[in-house]
């Protein structure tokens, strides 16, 4: 097995045979075992949900940052009850106003599980935001985190860091890592971005080469075992 797709023990990417969803509507193809074919927001819910199976997690999650889906369709994806962390306040009773790199708002030990997509990029002090998010999380509890090693400057609304999985390993250090690995799944998908809003907003421009095509996401997932 390649050392880079081993970073773990527990490595899922490489079980033998996809598992179906037949109990979710319009879901009855193969999914894979693995980020490589996270390529939409099912198998993601999917992947996710292999390991709250397996820790048996219940109660509570928060996600932080911009929701990937509504409370509603999140507490659906996963069984457990959803609360969002944001800075803007979306009116939604289930959205905690506040900063994860400092969020005092939130009590110890509150959640059971966090999860945070396409965010640690875009934070000022994702060292302090791990730490926080450690402090927030339940004793058992599971951390996932999906963020970018290779993709096009997007500033939303600033565009700061890239990440490797051993990085994200080192920023929750204080956690059991459960696994940690490279998504690749839409290396060769073009990625010229949007340009609307400001000039060069989200904008890749295309060269002889063509459009940005290098596109590496990485994840994590830690358990606190005390």
């Amino acid at each position: 097995m390649s050392l880079l797709y081993n970073w773990t023990p527990n490595n899922k990417l490489f079980r033998d045979g996809p598992p179906y969803r037949e109990d979710i509507p319009d879901f009855k193809k193969p999914i894979a075992d693995s980020m490589l074919d996270c390529g939409s927001i099912k198998n993601l819910v999917h992947f996710i949900n292999m390991f709250l199976k397996e820790y048996n997690i219940k109660g509570k999650m928060l996600q932080v940052g911009a929701s990937f889906n509504s409370m509603k369709q999140t507490e659906e994806c996963f069984g457990l009850e959803a609360w969002n962390l944001d800075l803007v306040d979306d009116k939604q009773p289930t959205t905690i106003i506040g900063d994860v790199t400092n969020c005092p708002e939130i009590p110890n030990e509150s959640f059971d599980f966090v999860f945070s997509s396409d965010t640690f990029e875009h934070l000022t002090t994702p060292w302090t935001a791990a730490k926080e998010m450690i402090r927030i999380l339940k004793p058992n509890g599971l951390i996932f985190v999906t963020t970018l090693f290779s993709w096009r400057y997007h500033c939303c609304p600033i565009d700061y860091w890239r990440f490797t999985p051993q990085a994200l390993m080192f920023l929750f250090k204080e956690l059991e890592c459960i696994e940690a690995n490279w998504d690749i799944h839409n290396r060769r998908v073009p990625q010229q971005g949007r340009s609307e809003g400001e000039p060069d907003y989200d904008i890749c421009p295309e060269d002889h080469f063509g459009p940005w095509m290098e596109n590496w996401r990485v994840y994590y997932v830690g358990r606190k075992t005390t």
